[in-house]
Parts: C-alpha cells; structure tokens; sequence
C-alpha cells in the first residue's frame, strides 16, 4: 500500500482489500512484467505476517526514503535520520482524514500526541482487514510473528510448512531484523 499518498487512499475497506489482495505481477512468456488477477477465492490457506508496529513505521520511513532518494525526487525533503523521521510523520499526519472521519474530539486530542498516527492507523486498519480474510473467505490462517523468523526461525519455518502442507526445503539462511 502507498505510505506518502493522501490518507484516503490508504484506508481501505474490507471489499477492495479483498480485491486488492488478488492483484500481482507476473512474468509473461518473454518475461515482461504484467499486472494480474487471481480470485481470492482460490486461495486454500492464508498466512498472516505480523511485525511489530513500531518496527513497521520505522520500515516505511527507511522504504519511502530509500524510494524517493533513488528516484532523486526534488519534493523529498526528509533527511536520513531521527530528525528526519519526525519530519516525515508530522507531514504525514498533516492529512487529517483520518481524525476528521473516524474521532470524536476527545480522541482526536489524544491523537495529535502521537507520532506517525496515521500510519499506526492504517496499520490497524490493514490488519482488522487481514484477520477477517480467513473468516469470510471460511478458510484456515496461520499467524507468523515477523521476529519469531530472527528468534526462533526453524520453528518458524517447520511450523509453516507444515500449516502449508508443503515439503519443508533444506537449510535456511539466518533472518536478520
């Protein structure tokens, strides 16, 4: 999903969730990528990766900057640092959507003390949208947690395998965070 876009395009609802999860690129015969669509309901099994929220705020500042600073883009004005993070999640919080759609006054006070609150939002918003999946869809889920693959990762790895009903592969390489 779009971090830098206007927050109305963040926040999905349930529906184009579900039909944004059937959206991929593929390789044609001459290996030309092309979007695609495949019907989420072919879809036997879903895995849900979760990551700690903080650490994914911090991921999408690295993504964005890493994307704009190889892009050379002129409107990117965040430097690669602390400060520069702050900077990043004050603009984003700028777009006051979200505060003016779903709070009441008392939350939206709230709100406003905390950094990067439009992207914890659409974090929630992605994940409620990613544990009803499963449900409407009446198939099984497995969450994996995004620090057991560093922590514990042959666990991780036999576990999910095993929910996949796949052969699990030979050695794997060490995850770092």
């Amino acid at each position: 999903h779009c971090i830098s876009c206007p927050v109305i395009n963040r926040i999905k609802p349930y529906d184009e969730f579900v039909a944004g999860c059937g959206k991929v690129w593929r390789r044609d015969e001459k290996g030309n990528r092309m979007k695609d669509f495949y019907h989420p309901r072919i879809a036997k099994r879903v895995v849900h990766l979760i990551r700690s929220p903080f650490d994914n705020v911090v991921a999408n500042f690295h993504y964005e900057y890493k994307y704009h600073h190889d892009k050379k883009d002129p409107d990117w004005n965040f430097p690669y640092s602390k400060d520069g993070f702050r900077e990043w999640c004050k603009d984003l919080d700028e777009d006051t959507y979200i505060q003016d759609t779903f709070y009441n006054e008392e939350i939206k006070n709230i709100v406003w003390s905390v950094p990067c609150h439009s992207v914890f939002y659409q974090y929630i918003n992605w994940h409620n949208n990613a544990f009803r999946l499963p449900v409407g869809l009446g198939i099984p889920e497995h969450i994996v947690y995004y620090e057991d693959y560093h922590y514990d990762t042959e666990n991780t790895i036999d576990n999910l395998f095993h929910f996949l009903k796949l052969p699990r592969p030979g050695k794997v390489e060490a995850f770092d965070l």
